[in-house]
């Protein structure tokens, strides 16, 4: 099974991710705030969003409600989180267009004037990163932003150790059981999160021109590349 089908068969697999996350997510709310907020000192009165792996569509939701007149154009490789967008997002109708897909290999269009992603790049591969931070670039309009919510690898050995320690215990006060174990194979095992110095190189080799951790904790950061 190559891994895009691996992280696939992981989310088919569950039926409630928004209940799920408040498990598996340590601050979840405020990281999701935070791409609201970031989103929200650059965007004017009408614009097109990107999401790249929406799940279930809880923060395209309150942006769409927060801003009137934005579009979505929303990304996921999972058709169980995809049936869990549509259901949400349904009253909006023709301002959302969602797509099933893995967006490490697709074309999501041009003249975005955002990009945003929440706790799903992690799920890529080193080179698939690379293509997607280039596909991204040439995606957005000519000032157009990038806006990354993720999970991310620690910048030294002794950093990423205390890190994913850290993170097992949180797995381990919220889940038990199969549900336990199928989260700790997912993140030790299938995930892979990146450095933010290693992202950073990828972006300016992409050609963004700053790149800017706006909220970090733990293993998780929130960063807006500008272009």
């Amino acid at each position: 099974m190559v891994h895009s089908e691996i992280i696939e068969s992981h989310f088919n697999s569950i039926e409630n991710y928004i209940y799920v996350a408040e498990k598996v997510v340590p601050f979840n709310k405020e990281l999701h705030d935070k791409v609201i907020s970031e989103l929200s000192i650059w965007a004017p009165e009408e614009f097109t969003f990107v999401d790249l792996g929406l799940g279930g569509g809880e923060i395209d939701e309150k942006i769409l409600d927060k801003f009137p007149k934005s579009h979505l154009i929303g990304v996921d490789i999972s058709e169980t989180m995809l049936s869990l967008a549509r259901k949400r997002l349904a009253r909006f109708g023709e301002r959302v267009h969602l797509e099933k897909g893995d967006f490490a290999h697709i074309d999501f269009g041009m003249e975005n004037d955002f990009v945003i992603s929440e706790l799903a790049i992690h799920n890529s591969t080193d080179d698939e990163k690379a293509k997607l931070f280039q596909n991204i670039f040439d995606s957005l309009t000519d000032k157009g932003i990038f806006i990354n919510a993720d999970f991310i690898a620690g910048e030294d050995p002794i950093e990423n150790e205390r890190d994913k320690k850290w993170y097992l215990n949180f797995l381990q006060e919220n889940l038990e059981g199969e549900e336990l174990e199928a989260w700790v194979r997912h993140a030790f095992y299938e995930d892979n999160p990146s450095k933010l110095s290693d992202q950073y190189k990828l972006l300016e080799e992409a050609g963004f021109k700053k790149v800017e951790v706006t909220w970090k904790k733990m293993n998780l950061a929130v960063y807006a590349a500008y272009k």
